[in-house]
């Protein structure tokens, strides 16, 4: 089976396009997304307010995510791990 490597991690190419959560991934969540999509488009959304958007999902992003990683993370904790062999095999 042959490897890509993308960013850095090793993700292994399946020769089936079938995986856990395909079904539910595309037919449930990818109609969803389209009709709404669909319904914020005839709502009569403009650019400025899609660049609005994208700007506070960004923000949010940070401010949610990186932040608070790295306000809380601790280097000592009794919580890490004894080894890192497992990560290796993710790494090139």
């Amino acid at each position: 089976m042959a490897l890509q490597c993308i960013a850095g991690l090793k993700i292994a190419v399946k020769k089936t396009i079938y995986n856990p959560g395909f079904a539910s991934a595309y037919l449930g969540f990818g109609v969803i997304a389209i009709m709404m999509i669909q319904n914020v488009i005839a709502s009569g959304v403009t650019g400025y307010d899609w660049v609005k958007t994208i700007i506070m999902l960004i923000l949010m992003g940070l401010i949610e995510i990186l932040l608070p990683e790295r306000l809380f993370r601790n280097h000592n904790t009794s919580y890490g791990y004894a080894s890192a062999k497992y990560f290796t095999k993710f790494l090139k």
